[in-house]
Parts: structure tokens; sequence; C-alpha cells
């Protein structure tokens, strides 16, 4: 149905009473739960029908894509490594957003959203034609669609995206064997189904492609989810004024201390009705309490001085009495109620009225800035059943906006738009002035299509059998019926270098020729008589091989233990002798020094050739240098005596102490007084003996101090 594009004259026409929605519903802030006396069912028998797992449509399409799914990723005959990689993470997502659509159409979130569609259709109701802006609601069946697409097509048509079976094989979709069913027809398991036994082996743009389509998957799904879990923010017109609203406040005063934000735009009723009973609340136990010694409340800095006033003013309502008066219809059966009002007044608000939020960066910087305090819902529109998801700012297609134009082609047809009932009326052409002739099938054909008149202008291929499509191409039969052995003219590709035999992935194993040329690029490759020949220059025969081979080695003349030796024209074979003519000692060498070692002094690369030098391991041949050492423990042993000497700091870390054993005193260094206060950058903690006066002294909060 279309929205109210004239006006609304009150509650009851937005709530059309031929559905039950009480304005007065108990809703709960937290859980959106409402609660209400009407009830029509024996709550027992319910009950007892749900413990069965009876009576709801059960999610037979989800589970056997998800089962199927994952008994695919859990494939042992899969090798889902290189580069199967991305495929395997897409059909992860994949499986993690069926799982989140899975949990959004469970019974109980199904019935939260419905819960806070009453809550927000009373809220609603409970607004019209009171702020000085009024409301414009969207129908309650327009956003109830867009609230349940899931189950009202646009669910169904992504599941068959992902994957589409046949009606008659949901039922029996996941057999006991734990393997994946190959029961779809279409999507992209379908193709994944078909490829299953070659899948490592198809090209990367058919891979990249099944990637793409789950991605694409995931994203739909996310935002339909989205888009039906924020359906309140669409339950009226977009735009400023499109849920009403009231100026009580001056637009022009800026508030130039911290603020409270809020993005009225995107608020729900249902929520901003919370926000409302939740200020007054507060205001009335919290009015009393100065909180900056100036004789201010908190609500001083949070609210402007005209909403202030709103919550100091007293709250008496008045509560009407209603009337319900039934609804018949032409059968004298009731299909709904009006409310009529009794006792009470109809109210409006002292508010005026306005025609766009405040343009202070407070509202009109959040976009900019990209602060978000509620995310706008994103709506989703099928335009045709292609595989894309159009997103927009929130809202849903309205048909009252449609502008249709008639135009009377010849004969005089026409397509007419009823604004009121949503509908549009296609009247066909009048061809009563047309004499029939025979239809097709008792025209007398000889065989030729070109024998007919006024054939339509189509081409028709020149050969059309069961191995080609309808433009003469080959199909997937044709080519093996053709390429089996029934190939009886040449095979010319259509253009010139253009076309590939085989691929780097899919090669061809064996070319049987019976001529003895082959051409490539021009140059040809022949064999002939033995000879192989490269562009008409022979490069080798067998019987050359062969013979030079053999008289090179000569073969006749070796020995058991001979070895091949260059004797300056030719291979020889002689007796092995010696190293083979190489060095035998060290100095026979060309990148060895020729310097003569030292006792206990190893070989070191010096940059340029070996050369001897100290051994640092064991320090044999003179001192070591160690630039580094890393290791779990030191012993250094011996009687000489071992110094560190450091350019730098010397740390030594332990984690229990540093201890001085066997009886050996631990002597501090030495510092004249001069010394001592020539040190640059002393540090709490340092210690010295001080030869002038004879005192241990140490460096302790900014000054030397005696230490004895």
């Amino acid at each position: 149905m279309t929205d109210f594009a004239g006006g609304l004259a009150d509650a009851n026409e937005y709530l059309n009473r031929t559905v039950s929605v009480p304005t007065s519903a108990t809703v709960d802030p937290l859980t959106g739960k409402v609660t209400t006396t009407e009830s029509s069912f024996t709550m027992r028998e319910l009950i007892c029908s749900l413990l069965a797992g009876n009576g709801l449509k059960l999610p037979n399409v989800q589970i056997c894509l998800k089962a199927n799914l994952g008994r695919l990723l859990n494939n042992a005959g899969i090798n889902w490594q290189g580069g199967l990689a991305d495929l395997y993470t897409a059909l992860n997502e994949a499986e993690a957003a069926l799982e989140e659509f899975t949990a959004h159409t469970d019974i109980e979130n199904v019935l939260n959203r419905m819960n806070a569609a009453v809550a927000e259709f009373a809220a609603v109701a409970n607004m019209i034609n009171f702020c000085g802006t009024p409301v414009i609601p969207r129908a309650i069946p327009n956003v109830l669609g867009d609230m349940f697409g899931s189950f009202t097509g646009e669910g169904k048509r992504l599941l068959d995206n992902l994957g589409s079976m046949a009606d008659s094989d949901i039922g029996g979709c996941i057999d006991s064997s734990g393997n994946f069913s190959p029961i779809f027809n279409g999507g992209i398991l379908g193709q994944i189904q078909n490829n299953l036994s070659n899948l490592a082996n198809l090209p990367q743009a058919t891979l990249d492609g099944f990637v793409a389509d789950l991605n694409a998957f995931k994203n739909d799904m996310k935002n339909l989810i989205e888009f039906e879990n924020n359906f309140g923010r669409g339950s009226t017109e977009t735009g400023p004024g499109g849920k009403g609203g009231s100026t009580f406040a001056t637009t022009d005063r800026v508030n130039t201390g911290v603020g409270v934000g809020i993005d009225p735009e995107n608020l729900t009723f249902a929520t901003t009705h919370g926000i409302a009973n939740n200020l007054k609340a507060n205001y009335d136990n919290l009015k009393a309490y100065e909180v900056d010694g100036q004789g201010n409340n908190i609500f001083h800095y949070l609210l402007e001085p005209e909403l202030i006033a709103k919550l100091e003013a007293e709250s008496n309502p008045v509560s009407d009495i209603e009337a319900q008066t039934p609804v018949f219809d032409y059968c004298g059966r009731t299909i709904g109620f009006t409310n009529n009002l009794v006792q009470g007044n109809t109210q409006t608000s002292q508010g005026s009225g306005f025609t766009q939020y405040p343009t202070q960066p407070g509202l009109a910087g959040l976009s900019t800035s990209g602060q978000i305090i509620h995310t706008p819902p994103s709506a989703t529109t099928n335009l045709a059943d292609t595989g894309s998801t159009t997103t927009s700012a929130g809202g849903a297609v309205n048909l009252g906006a449609i502008s249709v134009t008639t135009a009377n082609a010849s004969q005089n047809p026409s397509l007419q738009y009823n604004g009121t009932t949503g509908t549009f009326t296609y009247t066909p052409p009048d061809l009563s002035a047309f004499t029939p002739t025979a239809n097709l099938a008792s025209v007398a054909l000889s065989g030729d299509y070109y024998a007919l008149t006024n054939r339509p202008s189509v081409t028709v291929p020149t050969i059309v059998s069961a191995f080609t499509n309808d433009a003469g191409y080959l199909n997937a039969a044709g080519v093996n019926t053709l390429l089996n052995g029934n190939i009886t003219g040449n095979v010319i590709p259509q253009n010139n270098s253009t076309q590939d035999l085989g691929s780097s992935s899919a090669r061809w194993r064996d070319l049987y020729l019976s001529g003895t040329t082959i051409d490539m690029d021009g140059t040809e490759l022949s064999v002939s008589g033995g000879n192989l020949s490269v562009g008409g220059v022979t490069v080798a025969t067998t019987a050359s091989v062969d013979n030079t081979i053999d008289q090179h080695l000569n073969k006749s003349t070796a020995s058991s233990g001979q070895v091949l030796s260059w004797n300056g024209t030719d291979y020889a074979w002689v007796t092995q002798s010696g190293g083979g003519g190489g060095a035998t000692t060290l100095g026979g060498l060309n990148d060895v020094s020729s310097t003569a070692p030292s006792t206990g002094e190893v070989l070191k690369w010096n940059g340029t050739e070996w050369a001897p030098g100290v051994d640092a391991s064991t320090g044999a041949g003179g001192s070591a240098t160690f630039t580094d050492v890393t290791t779990s423990a030191l012993t250094v042993t011996g009687t000489g005596s071992v110094a560190f000497d450091s350019g730098n700091t010397l740390t030594m870390e332990a984690t229990d102490r540093v201890e001085v054993t066997n009886q050996t005193p631990f002597r501090l260094a030495t510092f004249t007084t001069a010394q001592r206060n020539a040190i640059s950058t002393p540090l709490n903690g340092d210690m010295i003996y001080n030869t002038d006066t004879n005192k241990f002294q140490g460096y302790a909060n900014g000054s030397w101090v005696d230490l004895n």
C-alpha cells in the first residue's frame, strides 16, 4: 500500500484498526517487550505445540546450506592451501554470514523485532498531529514489509545466490555419509559442485569470481540484517520534519561549552519516548543538588532554559476516555475497531514548527566530522534478480511518488497507476479490426525457412544440430563429439597469433605427429633421416652424437681403475696417481697467505685471503678480543688478571645479588676531591673512596656524602 501522501486525520487512520496494535501497551525500555492483556489463543496449547517443535515453518533451507558448507570445508579430498586459500577464506566468511542470518531469523529475534515494532507504532500514534511540525509516518504494512524482507522474498533470493535447490531435494539434503551433497542446481555452491573434482585446476579468474560472489553474499546478508534491525528509523518519512517536532529554544543560540550529543533524524520514536521519560524522572530526583558552588544543578549544563522550564512544569495528565466502535464487513462480521474520544481534549504542542534542524556544528557537522551517534540503516532495494544490492540512506520505494505517463501507441494500449491502491493496470491494444490468419501449425512448410513469407528478420545459423547452440557455435556435446576421432579437416584458429593450445596450468601430455616439421613463428624445426635441423641448419644427428662420444671417450682403450685425463689434444685413459695434480700444501692454494703461523693460531679470513690469527675460543697465540658475548654461565680461571675495559657504562645485572667470595676484598675506585667534583653527571647511588679525606663517599639526593 502507499504511505500518507495526503496527510493524516488522526491516529485511527494510521493504525488501520483491521489489525490490533494497542496504544496503551506497556513497553520495557531495556528489552522492548510489550505487555498487553489481549489474548485470543489458549496459551497452554501454544506452549505444547512449540515444545513439540510443531507449528513453525522451520529453517530447512538455511540448515541445508549450513550443513553442506561445513562438509565442503572439511572435505579431506580438497587441499585448501595454495591457490584455493582465498576461496577457503571466502567460504568460511559466507558460512559465518549464514549463521548470523539463521540467528537473525530465530523465533525469539523475530518476536523481539515485532515487539519493538508494536512499541514504535504505539509511540508514533501517540504523537500524530501533536508537534508543531506534524509527524509524517510511513504506513505500517510498508514498514513491516521492510522489517521482514528476510521472509517475504529478499532473504530467499540471497540464499539462492549462495546455493539453490529443487524443492524435492530440501527435505533430504543431509544424508548420513557426512559428505557434501550434490543437490545444488544453481548459485555459487552449484558452480563449485560442478567443478569439485577439478577445483584446484580451475583458472584463477574462475576462482576469483567465486570469491567475489561469496563476498557479495556476505555483504548483502550483513546489509539485510542491519536494515531489518534498524527498521524503526524508517517508520516515518526521511528528512527534517519527517518525525515532526516543535521548537522551544531559540535556534541562533550557540553553546560554547561541552554539550551532549543527539542525532534526532536517526532516533526511533520508542527510543525518544524513553529518553524523554528518563529525562523527566531524573530531573525530578536530581534538580535540588548543586554541582558547581554557584547554585546550578547538572541540568544547567545539559539543557537549554526553555527545556528546563518544560521539565519544571507540573505533569498532570488527564486520562482520555475512549469507546471502541466496531467496524463490520458486508456480512456483518467484525473486522476492526475505531477509537472514539468520549472525554478528554485533543492536545497540541505549544512549540512552533520547523523546516530544518539547527545549523550548529553539534548537528550539521556530524557527517562532516565522521562522528556516528546512531548508525543510519541501509535500505535494500531489489531492482531485479541480478545478484546485486543497492544501498541508500534509508527508507523504501514509495509508489505514491511515482509519476506515470500514459503514452497511447497505435491501437490505444494504456498503462494506468492507482495512487490509492498502489496498483498498475495495463490495457492491451484493440486488435479486433484485424483479420486472423491460420495458425502456424496449419501452414504447410517445405522445410526451408526462407520459403516462408513475411518471415522475421533473424540470422539463421548455417549449421544447426544437437551439437550446436542457437547461434550455430559448438556446445559442450558438440566439442566432445567433434574431438573424439571425428575431425576430417584442418583445425584453424579464428584469429592469427591469438589462441593457445593448452595453458601453463592445463597442459596437453603427448603430441603425436606423422609429419617431420614444426614451424615456430616462421622458423622450422625438422627431423629427417635422424638429423635434427633448425631453420635448415643441421644441429645434431644420432650417428654423429654417438660417434663423437665414442671417439673422445676411447672406450676400447680403458682399463679397470683408470681415469680420463686431458693430454693437450684429447681425453685419454690414464692410471690415477697423487692428488690428481692439485695443491698438496696450504701454501699451494691461491687464497691462503704465505705468512708463517705461530703455535696455536688458526686460519682466519681477513677480507682478502686466509691468514694466521689468534684462536678466539682458547686465546692461544695471543689475547682475544670480543665485541659481543652472550652466555648463560661465564667462568674465568687461571692466575692472571681479568680486566673489563669499557669505553661506556659497564652494567652487571643479577636477579639475586652480586657478591665477592673466597675472602677477597672488593675495592672501590679512588678519587681526589677535585677528581670527584670533575665527574660530569654523577648519579644517585654512585660510590667512591676519597683519598683527600680518606672517606668512603656516596652520591645521594644531589650531593656527595660521607659513608663513614
